[in-house]
Parts: structure tokens; C-alpha cells; sequence
């Protein structure tokens, strides 16, 4: 769609006018980091691997730190790894070139994939810190700062909403915590429900977790995502054809997707959309993509840019970093939104096997009766 593209050719316009941009460890990189002369609040970012131009989380990490670069009088650099390796090694140069200065000095890890090496690299000293975003462990040196926005609750909400349909978690790894946090509690959140639908045996309702990689390579497999859910859907009416009776075959039949790969996103969304006979539906994840199909029910809303902004401008302004500062799900950060374009005539039909239509506000009710306990599920953790 062409707000997509111009979407993402703002945000990388807006990083490649306002900072500079480093890809590797080349000689230019020392008139990044280091400018002694200049005694203003330095703030050097090290992006995710997977880089900007995803439409959702990476992108709203950017959108958040130009708002704060942008209000705020401080020197702001972005470095652009093309892997995670060349990110640790960059870390480790902003490390030994940083070590002298005097002035404030931040270094901003904007991906829980850099934990292991800001844990081997030890404690920062004097006016020096680093942060690292979605990770909530308190094992992380002196001088080393973690923030999270916390998923259980909303992965919770999404996953009750969807527990009478086969439902299918494309995610980009296994292991990363604030992607677990996401899968976890959208599997507990559909398991919880699903029995609130009963179906024949050999029929149940079931949910599925599918790993496009073993690294943060996942992030940017838009292909393999979109090839995963078209085999996914090639068997769809051979096992509904097993059901033995409408009900069975319709909650079959709509088989949901709910996708938790950054930029790989964009793989799923688009072959619902491609699809586009009623037989599939797709979550959004980390904007509202609901105008981008009407296969799209409600989205999961991650408000990142405000956690960052936040918790920059609590640095800047003195207040200090909190060792894990925590976004939750009451807090506002994350928020599960209905949509609007969703094509309730074209779904709605199998419906009427059930003696009723799917009512226009059908979500927003999915939602209000799952909130309460998502949220708290989410406080005793």
C-alpha cells in the first residue's frame, strides 16, 4: 500500500538528514561518537540488525527517539549494524573511545540482541551508562540500564479473543524475552478459552508457534513468512473436511494469524490480504495496520516511541535511569484496538450456522470481557 512505502521512506529520510548513519566500524565512526568539544548530553544509538523500515516496532523506536532528539538539546548519533555481530562491535569501539570523556554519555542498545555483550563487556563508570530496550533481567552490570514494555497482558487479550479459530504464531525466534513474553501469553490466553468453545474430538481448536529462525535474522524473512502461512492454508479444507459438523468445519476453516517478526510481518499480512476469501485473518502487531486489509480484526498496539521518549527524557533531565524501568499493559503502553475496516459481512456469513449474524461490534465486546483478567495475569508475574 503506498502509505506503507512512504511511511517508511520518511523515517529513513528523517535518520539519514538529522544523524549520521555508521554501518560497520569504519574510520568515520570515531567523528560520531566522540566530539570532545562539544559538552552537550551525547546519545549514541546502536539500531536492532534487522534496521529501520519494518511499518511497526523498529520504525516507532525511530519516531520515538526524533521526538526526543528533537526537544531536547542534545547530540543524538545512529549507527546502523548490518548484523548483530557488527552491532556488538560497535559497542565495544563507543566502549573504548568513550572512556575519557567527561560529559553526560549514553549509549542506547535499541534490541534486547546485544544483552549478552553489554553483560561480557562489565560495568560503566563516571558520567557514562548504556540502555538496552525489552529486556527485564537484573543480572546487567553497573552503569547498565534495561527497559521493557511488557506483552503478556495484551499477547493474553488476543489470544482469548481468538480461542474458538486454529490460530497460528508466526514468530521470528525462539528465546528472546520480550517475544516469549508476547508468545506465552497469547498461548495461555487462547488455551484458557478455547475450552469455552467445544468442538468433536479431532476437531479442538489449537494453536501453533513457528519460528522463522534460530537468530534475529527473523525479523527480515518477509518471504519464508508469507511462504509458512500458504502452505499452512493449502491443508486448511483437507482437515476441516474431517469435522463432522458445521460448526467444527467453520471454526476450522478461519484459520487466524498472529504475527511476531518485525519487518517479516509484512509477509503475513500480505498473503491474507492476497487471499482474501474469508478463510484466513491476521492480528496486527505493533500499529494499527486494520485499514491495511479487512482480514485484519483488531491490532496489538505497542507504544514504544512513547517508553522511549520517556525514559530518555528522565535521563537528560537528571532523574536517573531505573535499573529495569517497566512499561505495563494498564500503563497504557500497549493497548489491543478493534477494527474499523474489518469485513464483518464476508465473515460474519459462516456465522449464521450459529442461528445469528457476527455483530459489528463483536471485538470490541471480545475484548471487554478479556481485558480485566489479562491485566491481571499480567500483575502476578
Amino acid at each position: 500500500m503506498k502509505f506503507m512505502t512512504t511511511r517508511r521512506m520518511a523515517i529513513k529520510a528523517a535518520i539519514l538528514t538529522a544523524t549520521a548513519v555508521v554501518a560497520g566500524c569504519s574510520d568515520d565512526a570515531d567523528n560520531v561518537v566522540v566530539d570532545a568539544a562539544d559538552h552537550r548530553p551525547s546519545v549514541t544509538v546502536i539500531m536492532p540488525s534487522s534496521g529501520a523500515g519494518d511499518n511497526g516496532y523498529v520504525d516507532s523506536i525511530v519516531e520515538g527517539l526524533m521526538s526526543f532528539s528533537n526537544s531536547h538539546d542534545v547530540k543524538m548519533h545512529f549507527l546502523h549494524p548490518g548484523s548483530t555481530s557488527e552491532g556488538e562491535a560497535l559497542m565495544q569501539y563507543w566502549y573504548s573511545q568513550t572512556s575519557a570523556l567527561e560529559d553526560s554519555s549514553l549509549l542506547v542498545m535499541a534490541s534486547s540482541e546485544y544483552v549478552r555483550s553489554l553483560k561480557a563487556a562489565g560495568p560503566l563508570q563516571g558520567k557514562r551508562e548504556a540502555l538496552v530496550f525489552e529486556y527485564d533481567g537484573d543480572d546487567l552490570p553497573d552503569g547498565v540500564s534495561a527497559m521493557q514494555v511488557e506483552r503478556y497482558g495484551a499477547g493474553y487479550v488476543c489470544g482469548a479473543m481468538v480461542a474458538r479459530h486454529n490460530t497460528y504464531v508466526i514468530a521470528a525466534l525462539r528465546g528472546d524475552e520480550s517475544l516469549e513474553k508476547s508468545i506465552n501469553g497469547f498461548v495461555d490466553g487462547f488455551y484458557a478459552h478455547s475450552k469455552d468453545f467445544p468442538h468433536s474430538e479431532g476437531c479442538e481448536a489449537e494453536c501453533e508457534v513457528i519460528a522463522l529462525a534460530d537468530d534475529y535474522t527473523g525479523y527480515s524473512l518477509q518471504d519464508k513468512a508469507y511462504k509458512i502461512c500458504d502452505s499452512i492454508q493449502s491443508a486448511v479444507e483437507t482437515v476441516a473436511s474431517t469435522c463432522g459438523n458445521v460448526e467444527d468445519i467453520y471454526d476450522r476453516l478461519l484459520t487466524t494469524y498472529f504475527p511476531l517478526a518485525g519487518g517479516s510481518n509484512m509477509g503475513v499480512y500480505s498473503f491474507v490480504h492476497a487471499l482474501g476469501n474469508g478463510y484466513s485473518q491476521v492480528i496486527g502487531v505493533d500499529n494499527d495496520y486494520g485499514a491495511y486489509s479487512s482480514s485484519i480484526p483488531f491490532s496489538m498496539l505497542v507504544n514504544i516511541d512513547d517508553a522511549v521518549y520517556n525514559t530518555l527524557h528522565r535521563w537528560v533531565s537528571g532523574e536517573g535511569l531505573s535499573k529495569v524501568e517497566k512499561y505495563k499493559y494498564e500503563d497504557g503502553y500497549i493497548a489491543v484496538v478493534p477494527s474499523m475496516y474489518y469485513s464483518y459481512e464476508w465473515f460474519g456469513r459462516y456465522w449464521e450456522a450459529y442461528g445469528g449474524s457476527m455483530a459489528s461490534d463483536y471485538w470490541q465486546r471480545q475484548y471487554d470481557q478479556y481485558v480485566r483478567e489479562a491485566i491481571e495475569k499480567e500483575g502476578v508475574l
